[in-house]
């Protein structure tokens, strides 16, 4: 398989692949180059070696935060049990924990973020706040990491899928 580029004023504006060179229905003015598989539009050519679009630092600093946001919001597993993470459900885990405080073995209903019900006391609740807020924690650090990599000289982080790669690897 070979893949090509049609590079106008140094930017791949389309790809093609093909079996046997470029096919003869591409039009005389329509100039494209031998480029390696992974090339997709806005890379640029310089000379023979092409470059993947150059990702401005305020966007990745931004996307980071993002990915970060979605990452802490997700559902995680604690004890055993699928438990929803985001704010709204941490807001009523604090609440359950604080109403708990004067009866710690009385034991109520919870709600699991897969749907099913469960009969939960004091300590469970604060098992689930422990995990909750160790996961929390673990993604703040990779947004720490992802943004010390953004911002290193020269960056180690420059691309959207580098910092989805590294809150995808996460395990909540």
């Amino acid at each position: 398989m070979q893949n090509y580029a049609r590079v106008i004023d140094g930017v791949v504006r389309e790809t093609i692949a093909t079996e046997d060179g470029l096919p003869p229905h591409v039009h005389p003015d329509l100039v494209f180059v031998p480029c390696p598989a992974d090339v997709v539009q806005r890379w640029t050519l310089n000379g023979s070696a092409f470059s993947p679009p150059v990702v401005p630092v305020d966007y990745l600093l931004a996307y980071a935060a993002k990915a970060r946001y979605r990452a802490e919001n997700k559902n995680i597993h604690v004890a055993g049990k699928l438990v929803a993470a985001n704010r709204d459900a941490r807001a009523a885990l604090a609440a359950e924990i604080s109403a708990l405080d004067a009866t710690p073995e009385l034991l109520i209903d919870w709600k699991f973020a897969d749907g099913s019900w469960g009969r939960v006391k004091l300590a469970d609740l604060t098992a689930f706040a422990a995990g909750i807020s160790a996961y929390k924690q673990t993604c703040f650090t990779a947004e720490k990491l992802v943004t010390a990599g953004i911002n290193a000289t020269p960056p180690t982080v420059t691309s959207v899928a580098q910092i989805d790669a590294s809150f995808n690897s996460l395990a909540p």
